[in-house]
């Protein structure tokens, strides 16, 4: 699908009746099941998987788990996010599971890592590892695997989305990488809203409040920056961005730049022809040849 067309039940069931050659009145409720940008070969589209929709909306993540009495018949060593999977699946299936960890709950665990990340001090039972959540409890629990190679990773997404995580990510993919990765030019996702080229970007590096690139001076790790591309006319982009930093900034603060179409080659910016730096090495190199080639008149 193109990035501008819609996606709701309605349309979605056009586009399936034209590829299969009957009328959309023929065909039953359908829903979007999967949605993912491809910039394969050129061209820019979402690759969506569509499949028809139950009569009813069906409950997520069956079977439950269930209350289990009795006395504990599997005892699980690690409160991480196997550990705790594990204990679900076995409440699914009505058995009793006690998990247990050398860590700490999650409110003191934080204390403890702030010590570690503050002043270098490491508690043996309550650091990243150990701890009520293992170190998903510190992940923003997305997932990135092969599913149809590892196990059912839709009941996973399920279970999270019953307990509270955004619906999206049953649909929706590739969200932003973990918390706990930081590039030096942050993790960019890109979205269309209409006509609008939304890309946010997040996971920066805190070394950036040191680099002159830095779009926004005294940003660091806490930047979350949103521009919206729109194109207002054959030769113009409208290119606005939104600078977020509560660390930084006591509001967000939004800059605009028209970006205009120029002739000629495009070149890539770090290194070409017309870059200054380019230009000066250039320079310099040509005043070394220069002092190479004149005679030394130093005495002997």
């Amino acid at each position: 699908m193109g990035l501008s067309e819609p996606d709701d039940e309605s349309s979605l069931r056009a586009k399936m009746a034209t590829r299969l050659g009957v009328t959309p009145a023929s065909l039953p409720r359908v829903e979007l099941r999967k949605r993912t940008v491809d910039a394969r070969r050129g061209r820019v589209r979402f690759h969506v998987v569509v499949g028809f929709a139950p009569d009813t909306e069906p409950d997520l993540a069956l079977p439950h788990p269930v209350e289990v009495e009795g006395p504990v018949q599997v005892l699980i060593v690690g409160d991480g996010p196997a550990g705790l999977f594990c204990a679900y699946e076995l409440a699914r299936a009505g058995v009793r599971a006690q998990v247990v960890d050398r860590g700490k709950p999650v409110q003191p665990r934080r204390r403890d890592l702030r010590g570690l990340n503050q002043e270098g001090r490491v508690d043996p039972d309550s650091n990243y590892c150990f701890g009520e959540g293992g170190a998903g409890t510190y992940s923003d629990g997305k997932l990135y695997t092969r599913s149809h190679k590892r196990g059912d990773v839709r009941d996973v997404l399920e279970i999270l989305a019953l307990h509270g995580a955004p619906p999206e990510i049953l649909v929706d993919g590739r969200p932003h990488i973990g918390d706990d990765i930081r590039l030096w030019m942050g993790d960019s996702r890109g979205r269309w809203d209409g006509d609008t080229l939304v890309v946010e970007t997040t996971n920066f590096s805190d070394q950036i409040v040191f680099n002159s690139y830095n779009c926004c001076p005294g940003a660091g790790a806490n930047l979350r920056l949103v521009e919206r591309f729109t194109r207002v006319g054959a030769d113009t982009i409208d290119h606005r961005y939104t600078v977020e930093d509560p660390a930084t900034y006591a509001v967000s603060w939004t800059a605009a730049i028209p970006m205009t179409r120029l002739e000629g080659p495009i070149y890539e910016y770090a290194c070409h022809e017309g870059n200054y730096g380019m230009e000066n090495l250039l320079r310099g190199a040509r005043v070394q040849e220069e002092a190479a080639a004149t005679p030394s008149t130093g005495s002997r």
